[in-house]
């Protein structure tokens, strides 16, 4: 196997890792109420995740068509031209020092619903659950073909 795929391989691996742990992470902050941390570890799930579609091109590790990891919104995660509030006056978030209010989607800048685990932040959606075992099934491919590697 050539070495540049072996390092993209690699580098699949460490950003599944990070995502993956993100979410433990997040899990943590949400028991502890630690808002800032809840938030940042829900952000670095989406940047691993974004990271992940481009490594999988370059790397020859194909994606399905409907793979959560192909979503448009996580390469314009960052892009807050199009968000439009439904309402006129907005909140940072639904989560905060005193737990999960009852805020609507539509008047969070950041929102996340305890009962689907959809995560919106500036009007885009994510699909927690999917997007996690999509990552965790492409943590287990790249090691696999890790592992391949090392045995020839």
């Amino acid at each position: 196997m050539p070495q540049r795929r072996l390092i993209l391989l690699s580098e699949i691996d460490r950003q599944c890792r990070f995502a993956l742990e993100g979410y433990d992470e997040a899990m943590n902050a949400m028991a502890a109420r630690n808002a800032e941390r809840f938030w940042h570890s829900l952000e670095a799930i989406l940047a691993a995740a974004g990271q992940l579609h481009g490594l999988t091109a370059a790397a020859g590790l194909p994606l399905a068509d409907d793979s959560p990891l192909r979503a448009p919104e996580l390469a314009h995660v960052a892009e807050v031209d199009s968000w439009q509030p439904r309402r006129s006056e907005i909140t940072p978030s639904n989560f905060g020092p005193d737990g999960f209010t009852r805020a609507h989607p539509g008047e969070c800048a950041r929102f996340f619903d305890l009962d689907t685990s959809i995560f919106i932040l500036f009007g885009h959606i994510f699909e927690m659950p999917p997007l996690l075992a999509e990552i965790a099934e492409l943590e287990h491919r790249a090691e696999a073909e890790i592992e391949y590697a090392a045995l020839k």
